[in-house]
């Protein structure tokens, strides 16, 4: 049942639903974490999955980080309505050496928070904001934030993938420094970053190359999804 399998019956008034790669794809991230993934039986109905993978302790900090030379000056913004999606991004700024990154959830609190910085003559310099905010016209959005900051501050759009293309108003806009694809990946990470950071980088150092594990999952999803 962990292996790949496809519907003999691909038309839209099928049975059953699903793709057949959910479990294949969980196998292949436990075993990437070498980890282990079964079923146990349950003759009473349903189905019972386990898995187990060696962690460290959730309070060691993490200590192979790939700092971008300059990026530990640069003060970053990230406006996203998903709490998760944030985090992880925060995260991810974090191991590039990104020291520090404020996250707010709505147009409103993104528009106080940059007003406090001003206010405190601490402007952000990188300002992530995501294109489907609820209730917000990002459009407006962009071009407040565009006129309270200074001509410095770095606007970066992301968005769904595939949307750019879709979208024309994106690309004949200069209210925008950069764009990066959802869900954000190491590579796309790093070079918006190089091209955005205040302090130019000449040269990509060689050791800044996607972690091992990163890059086999990446391949598993990009090759199966």
């Amino acid at each position: 049942i962990f292996n790949d399998f496809y519907q003999v019956d691909g038309s839209a008034a099928r049975r059953f639903s699903g793709t057949g790669l959910g479990l294949s794809i969980c196998k292949n991230l436990v075993h990437i974490m070498k980890g282990e993934i079964g079923v146990l039986s349950n003759p009473e109905g349903g189905s019972n999955f386990y898995f187990t993978v060696p962690l460290c302790d959730g309070d060691m900090k993490i200590q192979n980080r790939n700092d971008i030379p300059g990026i530990e000056g640069e003060k970053i913004l990230v406006l996203d309505d998903s709490s998760l999606a944030a985090s992880v991004l925060k995260e991810k700024l974090h191991y590039f050496g990104a020291k520090t990154v404020d996250c707010v959830s709505t147009g409103e609190s993104c528009i106080r928070q940059i007003e406090h910085s001003i206010y405190t003559k601490d402007c952000y310099t990188i300002i992530f904001i995501d294109l489907n905010i609820p209730d917000t016209n990002i459009w407006n959005l962009a071009e407040q934030i565009r006129n309270s900051c200074s001509a410095s501050t770095k606007i970066i759009l992301m968005i769904p993938e595939g949307r750019l293309k879709q979208d024309a108003k994106l690309k004949l806009t200069d209210i925008f420094a950069g764009y990066i694809y959802k869900p954000i990946k190491y590579k796309s990470m790093l070079s918006v970053l190089l091209e955005n950071i205040s302090e130019k980088v000449k040269k990509i150092p060689d050791e800044m190359q996607a972690p091992e594990t990163e890059k086999q999952v990446t391949s598993i999803l990009d090759e199966q999804i």
